[in-house]
């Protein structure tokens, strides 16, 4: 388990958007079937730096295809005294043993640590890639990571959008829209919960993901990517002290919210909102003290059920983050269970 740091490349899409054609029509990574078969020998390596700046490197021959929030460089390889360099014009990615520096024109990156990746979807994942959905026919790819950026690449990559993902919206039925707009273009997608199957490899997926851009539509099937992450998500709680929660309306169920930088943590109780301090290390925390608002539950047991949760967040002093589920234990116990909601 980890608590999330944004990465700073992302957070510095805030303030513009933009549409790029890419000089080579090539499939980004994710197109067609998704399993290990269709990773073939595209073993890519992700790397995280020690602000937090992350980008991907996959060997394509003698150069490696360097994917970085905003775009994608070829690099080919040049001569070097010690490990294996690579370069095109101000462009530089250096790999020495474990560890490797990054040089472009936005700034340069030493002492990044890599972690393979198997297939598109690890790598996407190890990149903070919270939701991918594909399509095929022209074969496109949507990566979102909700709160930062929406990046889209249509008709086998020749056409990339990448803008600050704006805030969703969600309709009774709850599809879930996002809407902006990319140097006077429309971009509007548009995701449901439902089985979906790809038309091409017949892999099945939780959700049906329809972009629209302009006035061209495209559909295709999408999933959301567990990154084992801690911050950025909407905590939902199932079970406190080994009894599940009780039914409620969506608007009123139990929740939880880190912050960003895992300092805070909000959320409801079912009838109060609370907020309180944060302090995590690995997998040890400590939250609280917890202040609620002062609303009395109609039902008394929600608010017996309210009074176990709050003493959970008080008593808890470890976290387990695993396959979109949370586990809290406080001396041992496990005193709440909680899963991961997306897109909410």
């Amino acid at each position: 388990m980890s608590v999330r740091f944004r990465l700073t490349a992302l957070l510095a899409l805030a303030g513009c958007s933009q549409t790029q054609s890419s000089p080579q029509a090539t499939a980004p990574p994710g197109y067609g079937a998704t399993g290990p078969a269709a990773a073939g020998p595209r073993v890519s390596t992700v790397y995280v730096c020690p602000d937090g700046f992350r980008f991907s490197v996959r060997p394509r021959g003698d150069s490696v295809v360097v994917k970085l929030p905003a775009q994608t460089l070829t690099l080919p390889r040049v001569a070097s005294a010690s490990g294996a360099k690579y370069q095109a014009g101000d462009a530089l990615f250096w790999s020495k043993g474990d560890e490797a520096t990054l040089e472009t024109a936005a700034g340069k990156y030493d002492a990044c640590r890599g972690t393979p990746a198997a297939t598109p979807w690890d790598e996407a994942r190890l990149l903070g890639v919270e939701f991918r959905a594909i399509g095929q026919e022209p074969g496109w790819v949507l990566d979102l990571d909700q709160g930062h950026s929406m990046d889209y690449s249509g008709d086998y990559g020749a056409t990339r959008i990448i803008v600050p993902a704006p805030e969703p919206a969600r309709d009774t039925a709850g599809a879930v829209t996002y809407q902006a707009q990319s140097e006077g273009r429309a971009v509007e997608v548009v995701i449901r919960q439902a089985p979906c199957a790809d038309v091409m490899s017949g892999e099945e997926f939780t959700h049906t993901v329809t972009v629209r851009v302009d006035r061209r539509e495209v559909t295709g099937c999408g999933r959301v990517l567990a990154t084992g992450d801690l911050t950025g998500i909407y905590w939902k709680l199932v079970e406190v002290n080994g009894r599940p929660v009780l039914p409620t309306p969506a608007q009123q169920e139990a929740y939880l919210r880190f912050s960003d930088d895992g300092a805070t943590v909000t959320g409801s109780t079912g009838c109060n909102g609370f907020r309180g301090e944060a302090e995590v290390a690995g997998d040890r925390v400590k939250l609280g003290p917890v202040a609620s608002t002062l609303m009395a539950c109609v039902d008394p047991d929600l608010g017996s059920q309210e009074q176990r949760f709050l003493r959970a967040l008080e008593g808890t002093d470890r976290l387990v983050v695993e396959g979109g589920k949370m586990t809290m234990y406080a001396g041992g116990r496990t005193v709440a269970r909680l899963e991961a909601v997306y897109l909410k």
